[in-house]
């Protein structure tokens, strides 16, 4: 990706515009406390990587047994020093004894094939002086046993990066402490924090190494290489008047990965600034990886500033060593700038720079949740009615794009605890659920399972309510929360309404009783349902008409199985029947006698207003819902 010639005159070099000046403040802002928040959404396969999860220390407070820290082990001195670091959580000293070298390590799961991207924050301990010692705050990083990187802990947070190709499914990683000179078999090892290893793709980087076109041509002796932005593929410099700079490349020290590098350490008045356009899309995380060293000179530590689309993204101190750097971003447009920039004020003493790459990280969607996927917001409206057992709530409920680790159903309201409760129907082999908690109305949910697991355990959930007494009537929320693997949160809500309309109590009744029974119903007028089993033949009666009719009433009940049934009878016919005018009966027999022609058969399912009302019956209680079996026999013009 070729550079234009001409550039902004002052956006590289105005630092004060481009990097807020408490980010120069060593330890107010590092690669510990900027890309803690960007790993949320991307899943690391590293248990504990912050290392907030230990049991009961020892001795001073700060030692833990192996076993005492999730997802970690030691060799060697057996343990891990563990401290809460200025606010910012835990953080891992490498120097837990002083007579063993440290060596921590963690195995993680992996896809064979797949690249990863292992990347960690360190800096030294403050508390620790190592001005004696030329190893203090070294340490080694390795992966499946193999040395892959050595550091050096330095005055602020810095982020190390390696990346590897997984051999098998599974990788041993680790950290072991560098043995000082005249330290007998121990060392003085690094703070470290924010440990993760992520799958990740590679995105070109052109002339990611340096080398085109050294390939073909010869560099004299050490002699260094300057080209300009027209004749180097892929960098431009940018000089202070915004015109064309000049990119040197050495080769006195090569790295590993090829004899060139970019000396960003050319021009003498002002700070080198050397940049690529990299592709990318807008919203996708992306990771930085690049290899620096000191150029050897009596400056030592040569620093840099890495920006990308005008924002910070690390700071570099490069040791005597090539060591991995990175940062993580996530991009905001089509095109991302890269940019390295010198340090300092007026010229600086910048490293060199090798092998930059860039990985594409494989992130976890937002987590979704909702209690009803079939309508808007993240709320879900039931109804309940006295009379009508458990009904189903949660089967609306959507559980998406990542797995879960726990969920917790609270039923909220004027709960009566000794009647009313929270059930679920379904269960999982990876999902642990507790009996519903009377003096608490909760259920919990735990182990780690998929989406889709939990959701199918979810939308058995079902609400009851015993007791139909005034006192226990009104509504309930049942609120619940969501925790994923990555311990983000997600809450909905169900409201159940409590009916207290008569003629939607009885509709309530009557649409479970024929959902309970698989029956065809017609609905008719006013509320009446009817099942017809036989039609009959001939005219249909009129309200107006007499007819003999052969029936049987019952109540409904709610059986063991929690389905509305038809109950007891109150009332029956003899088989010949018996024979009335259709104007002096119950209002559900003038309307739902019609619907038969003579001969015709089947029930008629009737609300409490269409039967005997609020006053009832000596033998039929108040606002009863009735259903009758019954046959015409005979009409009567």
């Amino acid at each position: 990706m070729k550079r234009k010639s001409k550039r902004s005159s002052s956006s590289k070099f105005k630092f004060e515009k481009l990097e807020p000046r408490q980010l120069l403040a060593a330890d107010v802002i590092g690669a510990h406390q900027a890309l803690g928040g960007e790993l949320t959404s991307v899943l690391s396969v590293v248990s504990n990587g912050d290392f907030e999860t230990t049991g009961t220390a020892s001795g001073n407070g700060n030692f833990y047994a192996a076993d005492q820290v999730d997802g970690w082990s030691s060799r060697n001195g057996g343990q891990l020093n563990i401290f809460g670091y200025n606010g910012y959580g835990n953080v891992l000293d490498l120097d837990s004894t002083a007579t063993d070298i440290d060596d921590v390590f963690q195995s993680v799961a992996v896809e064979d094939g797949m690249d990863y991207i292992f990347a960690f924050d360190f800096r030294n301990n403050p508390a620790v002086s190592g001005a004696e010692n030329a190893a203090s705050f070294d340490f080694e990083v390795l992966v499946a046993g193999a040395v892959v990187g050595r550091y050096t802990g330095g005055d602020i947070w810095s982020t190390g990066v390696v990346a590897f190709t997984a051999d098998g499914t599974s990788e041993e990683i680790g950290f072991r402490e560098v043995v000082g000179v005249g330290t007998g078999d121990d060392g003085i090892g690094p703070l470290l924090d924010n440990i993760r290893v992520v799958e990740a793709t590679g995105v070109e980087v052109e002339n990611s190494s340096f080398e085109s076109p050294l390939d073909q041509i010869t560099v004299e002796g050490d002699s260094p290489t300057r080209f300009n932005n027209s004749e180097f593929p892929g960098w431009s410099a940018v000089s202070p008047d915004g015109g064309e700079g000049v990119v040197r490349i050495g080769s006195e020290s090569p790295s590993s990965f090829g004899p060139h590098y970019l000396n960003l350490d050319i021009n003498p008045d002002f700070r080198d600034v050397v940049v690529q356009d990299l592709a990318t899309t807008a919203g996708d995380r992306y990771y930085v990886v690049f290899s620096a060293r000191n150029d050897g000179d009596a400056g030592g530590n040569d620093e840099m500033r890495v920006r990308w689309n005008g924002q910070w993204g690390t700071t570099v101190h490069a040791d005597a060593d090539w060591q991995d750097h990175g940062f993580i971003f996530t991009a905001d447009s089509s095109e991302t700038e890269l940019v390295f920039l010198e340090a300092g004020v007026g010229d600086g003493d910048g490293p060199y720079i090798d092998n930059v790459r860039m990985y594409k990280l494989d992130s976890v969607s937002d987590l979704l949740f909702d209690a009803d996927v079939d309508s808007s917001g993240l709320e879900a409206v039931r109804s309940y009615a006295s009379g009508i057992g458990a009904i189903p709530i949660g089967d609306r409920i959507g559980v998406s794009n990542a797995d879960v680790q726990s969920v917790t159903l609270q039923l909220t309201g004027n709960v009566d605890g000794n009647s009313e409760l929270l059930a679920l129907g379904s269960s999982n082999a990876q999902i642990s659920v507790s009996d519903y908690d009377q003096a608490n109305s909760r259920i919990t949910l735990t182990g780690t399972a998929t989406a889709a697991e939990y959701q199918a355990v979810l939308r058995s959930l079902a609400y009851f309510n015993g007791q139909h007494s005034q006192a226990t009537r009104g509504d309930r929320q049942v609120v619940m929360d969501v925790v994923d693997v990555l311990g983000r949160t997600q809450s909905a809500t169900i409201q159940i309404n409590y009916l207290t309309d008569q003629s939607a109590i009885d509709d309530a009744i009557l649409q479970k009783f024929i959902a309970d029974n698989n029956l065809n119903a017609v609905s008719a007028q006013e509320g009446l349902f009817a099942v017809i089993d036989e039609p009959g033949q001939g005219l249909n009666p009129t309200a107006n008409d007499s007819v003999r009719v052969a029936y049987t009433g019952r109540f409904l009940t709610v059986n063991d199985q929690n389905q509305i049934v038809e109950g007891e009878s109150f009332d029956a016919s003899s088989e010949s029947g018996i024979s009335f005018s259709l104007g002096q009966v119950i209002r559900g027999w003038t309307l739902g006698i019609p619907l038969f022609r003579t001969g015709g058969s089947g029930k008629l399912l009737i609300p409490s207003q269409l039967a005997y009302g609020q006053a009832g019956r000596p033998t039929i209680p108040p606002n009863s819902v009735l259903i009758f079996d019954v046959e015409l026999l005979q009409v009567f013009s």
